[in-house]
C-alpha cells in the first residue's frame, strides 16, 4: 500500500507542476491540511489516559534537549573545530552526561510505566512490552 501511495504522488506531483507550476506543490497542502483538521475530531476519538497525573516534566524535557543540542552541536562543528579539540570532547561529554541524567531520572520515576510489583527484582523491565530508559534509547534504532 505504501507502495503504491509513493507512485501515485509521484505521479499527481509531475501532473501538477507541468500544468501549474511548483508553487503549487506547497500550495496543494493546505487545503489537505485544513480538511484533516476539520475531520479529525469527528473521525478521530479522544485517547487520553484517565488519570489525574497529567504534569510535564520539565527537568526531563530539559535533560534531554540539553543533550541532543549539546551533541548536534558538536557533531555539525567538529569538522572545524577539529575532532580533539577541548570544545569537541567537552561538548560531547556535556551531551553524553546530560543524557544519562535524563535517563537515570526515567528509571527512578513512578509515572515511567514500570509495573514495580510485577517485575523480576534487580531488572527493569516488567512482562509485556519493554519499557523505561532501554526502550527509549532503542527508539531511535528502530526507526532508522
Amino acid at each position: 500500500m505504501a507502495g503504491s501511495g509513493s507512485v501515485v504522488g509521484l505521479i499527481l506531483g509531475g501532473v501538477l507542476t507541468s500544468s501549474l507550476g511548483w508553487r503549487w506543490v506547497l500550495f496543494i497542502n493546505v487545503p489537505i491540511t485544513l480538511g484533516a483538521a476539520a475531520l479529525a475530531p469527528v473521525l478521530i476519538r479522544e485517547s487520553r489516559a484517565e488519570t489525574t497525573d497529567r504534569s510535564i516534566d520539565y527537568a526531563g524535557a530539559a535533560l534531554v534537549t540539553g543533550g541532543l543540542v549539546a551533541i548536534l552541536y558538536t557533531l555539525v562543528n567538529a569538522g572545524s573545530a577539529g575532532w580533539g579539540s577541548a570544545e569537541t570532547i567537552g561538548l560531547l561529554g556535556l551531551g553524553a552526561v546530560l543524557l544519562g541524567v535524563f535517563a537515570w531520572s526515567r528509571a527512578r520515576s513512578a509515572r515511567w510505566g514500570v509495573d514495580r510489583e510485577r517485575s523480576t527484582p534487580g531488572t527493569r523491565r516488567s512482562r509485556g512490552r519493554p519499557r523505561g530508559p532501554g526502550a527509549c534509547a532503542a527508539l531511535p534504532c528502530s526507526s532508522a
